[in-house]
């Protein structure tokens, strides 16, 4: 874990949002990713990395709900 906390730190510093997350489904992610060993390896957390949605100043979010201001 110490690992995985440099590195959402080290990517904040950089201007980069990230999001740890934990409860994967081992299974899915070994047959996502096309492992060709699974027994030898296991994820823990998985963190996502990326920038902030810069969207038009309006009243709708990035997934075109509307909200009332």
């Amino acid at each position: 874990m110490l690992m995985a906390m440099t590195f959402i730190l080290s990517c904040t510093s950089r201007g980069l949002q990230t999001c740890p997350m934990e409860g994967i489904n081992q299974r899915g992610l070994i047959s996502a990713l096309e492992v060709e060993q699974p027994w030898r390896y296991e994820a823990s957390l998985i963190v996502s990395v990326g920038t902030a949605y810069q969207g038009e100043e309006s009243n709708q979010d990035d997934v075109g709900m509307a909200h009332p201001d």
